[in-house]
């Protein structure tokens, strides 16, 4: 349903004026070695860190439930609730969860965890746009990248299907499209930055903090009018429509939409 969905949007990228342009910076990296280096340190250390989630799973929360939780719906043929086991992740927003799900049914745990890492990748990379939109150079970018990746937390978790780094990815993400948004005004982008700032929430609740330390920062554009208010209530509307089914769910279960957040 999703591929059908992104096909909109997918036929609208120029993936042939892009091609071309990789290949002219890949065959212009020889010229500078400061440059070739950075881009050998970043595919390296990404390379490396993406692998280890060819090994079995061995953190603990995975094996508690963010793997554990998966595999047993699908050996019960349904999504469930999770009630029985007693955790209270059970309630725990579920979209890495449902990636998991995804990756066991099409192969195993090894495919969960690869899966999770590739946001390690998308962090990186965002991480280096983000510079590159603030108007620093290639090799300041590559640098950006590379300090995510040899962040401890991220080279550890990029093998397991831990969701910190999937959350980091995504407010990085949301970050950078909304810069773009600033000085490019579109609706589809309006769309996607909601989707995204509302799957850092769905990923983990820390998603949260990424939402309140953006709220000034729209706030602020709001008032001055530096973004139209349209443009603004779409990217909420979305981002709260992804939240939703979540939020509906935990308050039903438990009468907290937010469930074990603020519970005594």
């Amino acid at each position: 349903f999703l591929s059908c969905v992104s096909f909109f949007g997918l036929r609208l990228v120029p993936w042939m004026s892009s091609f071309n342009l990789i290949v002219l910076k890949l065959t212009k990296i020889s010229d500078h070695k400061l440059g070739s280096i950075l881009w050998l340190t970043a595919f390296i250390i990404g390379t490396t860190s993406l692998l280890q989630g060819l090994a079995p799973p061995n953190d603990y929360d995975s094996l508690a439930y963010h793997l554990s939780f998966p595999r047993y719906d699908i050996e019960l043929g349904y999504s469930s609730p999770n009630l029985k086991t007693g955790w209270p992740a059970a309630f725990f927003p579920a979209f890495g969860g449902h990636l998991s799900r995804v990756a066991l049914l099409i192969s195993d745990a090894t495919a969960a965890q690869m899966v999770h890492g590739l946001f390690g990748l998308v962090g990186a990379t965002v991480s280096g746009l983000l510079l590159r939109r603030l108007e620093y150079g290639t090799n300041t970018a590559l640098l950006g990248a590379i300090m995510f990746l040899v962040i401890r937390m991220v080279i550890w978790q990029m093998g397991s299907a831990e969701t910190d780094v999937p959350v980091a990815a995504l407010v990085s993400l949301s970050l950078l499209l909304y810069l773009i948004l600033r000085s490019n005004q579109s609706f589809g982008l309006d769309i996607i930055f909601g989707l995204v700032l509302g799957s850092s929430v769905l990923m983990k609740y820390h998603g949260f903090v990424a939402v309140a330390a953006m709220g000034p920062f729209i706030l602020y554009d709001a008032i001055t009018r530096r973004k139209a208010l349209s443009s603004i209530s779409v990217g909420a509307f979305i981002s709260l429509l992804t939240l939703t089914p979540h939020l509906v769910q935990d308050f039903v279960l438990t009468g907290n939409p937010i469930f074990p957040l603020f519970n005594s």
